[in-house]
């Protein structure tokens, strides 16, 4: 009766654990530049609040999974750019545009 009861009470958990699982949607989107409209890659997006966290690709996309309910932010940073919070809401994709942080002096000098 022992084995029988702890069969089911491990059955449950693995039942729970994938259905915990599943509730997840990606979100992705395209990120470029204010500059020039082109785009930027190694561009660190999180989850405000988050552990999950990915990093843009050479043309710009990146893809997150977040919660199926989410209601959180996505926070995208890089050391060029001003860091940006986007809502999620119910949205799958999420284009977001940069402002460079780079400020430059009368003479043109960094």
């Amino acid at each position: 009766m022992k084995i029988k009861l702890t069969l089911l009470i491990l059955s449950i958990l693995l039942i729970l654990n994938g259905l915990a699982i599943a509730q997840t949607r990606t979100v992705s989107g395209l990120l470029t530049s204010n500059l020039d409209s082109k785009p930027v890659s190694e561009v660190t997006v999180r989850i405000k609040e988050g552990l999950e966290t990915v990093k843009s690709n050479h043309d710009g996309r990146y893809s997150i999974n977040v919660p199926e309910k989410s209601s959180m932010v996505l926070i995208f940073t890089h050391p060029d750019f001003d860091e940006v919070e986007a809502f999620i809401g119910g949205r799958s994709e999420i284009n977001q545009t940069l402002t460079s942080s780079i400020r430059y002096n009368q003479y043109g000098m960094r």
